[in-house]
């Protein structure tokens, strides 16, 4: 008996899945090729990638509350890149999307979560990055490592855009003004050094907030001082332990790091020059000798008023104040052949001949004038001469920057450096705000020295020095070392007003 086949019902019909296919189906609607509003959920955006801002904008709080008052006051722009399901924040806007993911958490307010958006055509991936760069840097949002690595992603778009071929500094200023974000091509140099000699070593300082005035010194520093170096090893020879500039130079810098907030240029070069010393000190380069070689290279006009071969620098002494054996006199500093005669030496013909009368000693009957005083001390200022001002030292300028390495090591010996502040254009190059307590009457005997001398720490913190507290402190707590540099700052301050006009 043949089997009864059962016709399909109505209903069994209509409980079939739908037809299939083989024709290849669209994910989504293609994207409008004008800008036009849509309306997008929270899950639909995503945040733009590779945006350069890192940083959280330090007004979060005021827009988060802004937004939570009144809403968006306009809609933020999104694109799609081919291919993509979810859309992008275009030209700017990631703050808001984080605020508004943030305030759907908090309230479940619909209008956090269904938003009104601008769409606007992907065109590329430079130009999405480009236009989020001058969006953040119309609103001055962009710190200045943000902006070097978000032009280096772009070099590196145009690099793969071109298969992998170098991008010269021009071509990359031309086609980054072509992609709406003009620079100027000493910016883009600046930005390369940037990544290349500071970002690997001070990451932490640069995030904290470095500017390109602040870039620019330390790079400029950088430089003379490598000049310098490479100058000092082709007369002096290498230095013994065959350290190179590179390694002093990242070493040094890279301690600022643990704490950034402590950076302080003028600290940085006193501590690199130092160390360049201590690694030339046994080819007979002084401090003083490297700072020379360092403003030389700053100020190459100078070069030209100075003979071929290097300076010679007064020469290391014994570490001894009075150790000149029989009673002989200490020869005068020697000067650069052809240099004009140090405030407070003998001239010195420009032949490097005779000097036009013979030298004589310090006077110490108080009826002439002091020519030299030959010492030697090592630290982080080492002084060859409590009274010689050099021509290379014999301005304003010069004499700050020396007061204040000086003030800066005793200052730290005291305990009191942290009430110490650079001030390169005031005083004697620096100030003292007097602290609520000291650690001892040694303490505050040396600050009250040392604001006294600085021409420009609050008077009112000033008080007078009893004689038997300054005594104390010279003879028996001030190490012979700092007494020797408390002199020498002495005579700073004391040329600072001649060179000021002041009696």
């Amino acid at each position: 008996m043949k089997p009864v086949l059962q016709k399909p019902s109505l209903r069994d019909k209509l409980l079939v899945g739908h037809f299939g296919t083989t024709a290849p189906q669209p994910s989504a609607l293609s994207d409008p090729l004008e800008p036009v509003q849509v309306v997008l959920t929270l899950d639909q955006m995503r945040p733009y990638n590779l945006n350069p801002r890192v940083k959280k904008n330090e007004k979060y709080d005021e827009i988060k509350d802004s937004i939570r008052a009144r809403g968006l006051d306009s809609p933020p722009q999104v694109s799609r890149r081919p291919g993509e399901e979810h859309y992008t924040i275009h030209n700017g806007g990631n703050t808001r999307l984080q605020i508004l993911g943030e305030l759907w958490q908090e309230t479940r307010d619909e209008r956090f979560y269904r938003i009104t958006c601008l769409f606007k055509p992907w065109t590329s991936e430079i130009f999405a990055l480009t236009g989020h760069m001058a969006e953040n840097d119309t609103h001055g949002r962009l710190i200045w490592i943000e902006r070097c690595l978000g032009v280096a992603q772009a070099k590196a778009l145009y690099q793969e855009q071109d298969e992998g071929k170098e991008i010269s500094q021009r071509e990359l200023a031309r086609r980054l003004k072509a992609d709406g974000y003009p620079i100027d091509q000493s910016h883009l140099s600046r930005m390369e050094q940037t990544l290349q000699y500071l970002f690997p070593h001070i990451p932490n300082v640069l995030w904290n907030g470095m500017g390109v005035d602040g870039v620019r010194t330390l790079l400029t520093f950088r430089s003379n001082a490598e000049k310098a170096w490479i100058k000092l090893i082709e007369e002096k020879g290498p230095a013994e332990s065959g350290v190179a500039f590179e390694q002093l130079f990242s070493t040094t810098l890279s301690v600022y790091d643990e704490e950034p907030e402590g950076y302080v240029f003028s600290h940085f070069k006193d501590d690199l020059i130092g160390a360049m010393t201590d690694a030339l000190r046994e080819n007979d380069v002084t401090y003083e000798h490297i700072l020379f070689e360092i403003e030389v290279a700053q100020d190459p006009k100078r070069a030209a008023q100075l003979p071929a071969n290097s300076p010679e620098l007064p020469p290391v002494l014994p570490p001894s104040v009075t150790g000149i054996p029989g009673g002989q006199t200490p020869p005068p500093p020697q000067q650069p052949e052809g240099a004009q005669p140090a405030t407070g030496t003998l001239p010195i013909t420009p032949t490097g001949g005779k000097p036009k009368s013979p030298p004589s000693p310090p006077d110490s009957s108080g009826t002439g004038s002091v020519v030299s005083l030959p010492v030697s001390t090592g630290g982080l200022t080492a002084v060859s001469d409590i009274w010689a001002i050099y021509p290379q030292q014999d301005s304003i300028q010069a004499l700050r920057n020396l007061a204040d390495l000086i003030a800066l090591e005793v200052a730290n010996w005291a305990g009191v450096l942290d009430h110490m502040r650079s001030t390169q254009d005031q005083g004697l190059g620096f100030t003292l705000k007097r602290p609520e307590t000291f650690k001892s009457a040694v303490a505050e005997t040396t600050w009250q020295l040392l604001a006294s001398l600085s021409a420009n720490s609050p008077a009112d913190d000033i008080q007078p020095i009893a004689p038997d507290d300054l005594a104390e402190l010279l003879i028996q707590h001030l190490p012979d070392d700092l007494v020797i540099k408390v002199f020498r700052l002495i005579r700073l301050a004391r040329r600072a007003k001649e060179l000021n006009g002041e009696k």
